[in-house]
C-alpha cells in the first residue's frame, strides 16, 4: 500500500471514530434529557394531585419548594421561558387558569444568605 493510501485510510478511521463518538454522545444526552423531562413531569403530576386534595378537602395549599432538579442554574427556575424544561410546565399553567387559580413559581431564602431555592404554590384568582 502506498503512503498516501495510507493516510487516507488512517484519516478515514479516525473520522468515522470521531462521528461514532458524536453520535454515542448525542444518543446519551437525548436519554439523559429524556429521563430528566420524565422525572420532573412525574413531580408536577404528584404536586397537582396533591394540590387538588389539599382543595378538596377544605385546606390551603401551601407552597412547596421545587426540587433542585426542576430548577437549573443555567436558566433559572422552570417558571422561566428560558428553562429548557419549560415546555412541560404549560400543560399545568393551563389547567391552573381554567381552575380559577393562579400558579406561582417564586424564588425563596433561608434568611440568611446560606440558601435559596424556588418554590410553586396556588391562590385564587
Amino acid at each position: 500500500m502506498r503512503l498516501g493510501d495510507k493516510l487516507k485510510s488512517t484519516i478515514a478511521a479516525r473520522e468515522e471514530a470521531a462521528r461514532v463518538e458524536a453520535e454515542r454522545k448525542r444518543r446519551e444526552a437525548e436519554e439523559k434529557s429524556r429521563r430528566e423531562r420524565a422525572k420532573i413531569l412525574e413531580w408536577l403530576r404528584d404536586w397537582k394531585t396533591d394540590t387538588i386534595h389539599a382543595i378538596e378537602t377544605g385546606h390551603e395549599p401551601k407552597p412547596v419548594r421545587l426540587p433542585r432538579y426542576v430548577n437549573d442554574y443555567a436558566t433559572g427556575s422552570i417558571g422561566m421561558p428560558k428553562h429548557p424544561h419549560h415546555d412541560l410546565l404549560l400543560p399545568f399553567l393551563s389547567w391552573a387558569k381554567d381552575e380559577g387559580l393562579d400558579l406561582r413559581i417564586l424564588p425563596n431564602h433561608d434568611g440568611g444568605g446560606m440558601e435559596s431555592w424556588w418554590e410553586i404554590s396556588v391562590r385564587s384568582v
